[in-house]
């Protein structure tokens, strides 16, 4: 038998599993009876997840994986057939979606903190559990030399709806309702573990499909997530179910605005002020996004957006392009060069930094005189809003 089959054989695997099961179990008896300390250990890093949409990778089975490869382009599915456990990961097995005479170890990273709950854990992937994996990486896992796939951005593991309702909630013990699961995802959000949250709303996506507040509750999470590209699609379902909905309207128009679609977010915006006129924060995003649509067309106050800053507030600020264009110069390489004649003063380009970083004077040493700082720094203000608005003032 080859070694690529021993580690696919469902019941060889679901026997070592039982194992590494009873063996955690004895492990947190002694913990909580005092005999044993167990240091929690961090994650690993959790990087960039795989960015083609779901129906666009390949699918393979279990048979044509190879060891020590990330399989791009493809995708692996199949249903949870273990309890699962964690440690510093989340460890599962998962049979093959054609041959259920196969499985694959799975272990999940960064899904969970290393020091949650069991019950939690087996909430979110009770067995029976049917999931895909984008861009599997197959390799030799460190420790016991055993082979499986290694999930390290939870955003690569989807959840896929049940063959059958029955399939969805077969066992109480096992799975929790619709509403232990929002409110699990609920519970996760408010902690600021979105990507958990997230998890836990796709489960009760795939009940209940046209659940508005769920789809909303997506939304967020993709916008705290700076996912802008997913909140806008899950708010903009939610509108098509229900267009007054005053949560999808304000995560769609957030959406919008960080997508540069300004007459859209003011759009959205808008009904949902006329919807909730009382609503202070409606009012003050509309505002912001009509000032961001001034500022997509050149119209910026330089001096006020500069003297604003004495308070560290970074300001949102739309991009900018005005006439402008990069290209290839004879004998210097590639340049950005006007496309007409322009006057001083001319707003050519605003674009938002990538980062800001103060550094506060005393830090370096330096003693700073109050008093001193702000007479140069006033000066510096004009100096800077005058060079930025094109006027030539005496004395500067």
């Amino acid at each position: 038998m080859s070694t690529l089959h021993r580690c696919l054989d469902k019941n060889a695997l679901l026997d070592d599993h039982k194992c590494k099961v009873a063996k955690l179990k004895e492990e947190q008896r002694a913990a909580a009876a005092g005999q044993v300390y167990f240091q929690d250990i961090t994650s690993h890093a959790d990087p960039a997840a795989c960015t083609l949409p779901y129906g666009m990778l390949k699918p393979v089975n279990l048979d044509q994986l190879q060891l020590e490869h990330r399989h791009k382009g493809c995708r692996i599915q199949g249903t949870v057939c273990c309890e699962p456990i964690r440690s510093t990961a989340i460890q599962l097995l998962l049979m093959d979606a054609v041959d259920d005479s196969k499985a694959v170890k799975v272990r999940v990273y960064n899904l969970l903190p290393s020091n949650a709950p069991m019950a939690e854990v087996r909430a979110l992937l009770p067995e029976g559990t049917r999931l895909a994996i984008k861009e599997p990486y197959y390799k030799t896992y460190d420790g016991d030399g055993s082979s499986g796939i290694r999930v390290d951005n939870p955003a690569d593991v989807v959840f896929l709806q049940a063959r059958s309702d029955q399939e969805l909630v077969t066992d109480k013990k096992k799975a929790m309702t619709f509403d232990e699961i929002k409110a699990a995802g609920n519970a996760a959000f408010r902690s600021s573990n979105y990507t958990l949250a997230q998890a836990l709303y796709e489960r009760c996506r795939l009940q209940q499909p046209q659940n508005v507040q769920v789809l909303s509750n997506l939304a967020a999470v993709h916008l705290c997530l700076k996912k802008w590209l997913e909140a806008l699609k899950h708010a903009q379902v939610g509108l098509e179910i229900d267009p007054k909905h005053i949560k999808c309207l304000y995560h769609c128009a957030d959406a919008a605005m960080h997508l540069g679609q300004y007459t859209k977010a003011i759009h959205h915006l808008t009904l949902a002020e006329t919807l909730a006129p009382s609503s202070p924060q409606i009012s003050t995003c509309l505002r912001t996004a009509q000032e961001l649509q001034r500022q997509s067309l050149g119209q910026y106050d330089p001096g006020k957006l500069f003297l604003n800053q004495q308070d560290k507030a970074v300001s949102q600020l739309a991009n900018f392009t005005g006439p402008l264009k990069v290209t290839h110069l004879p004998g210097k390489g590639r340049g950005m060069v006007v496309t007409k004649d322009v006057k001083a003063g001319t707003l050519l380009a605003v674009c938002n930094p990538l980062a800001i970083a103060y550094t506060d004077p005393l830090d370096m040493g330096y003693q700073f005189d109050p008093l001193t700082g702000r007479k140069v720094f006033a000066r510096l203000q004009a100096l800077f809003s005058t060079m930025l608005l094109g006027r030539k003032e005496d004395g500067i």
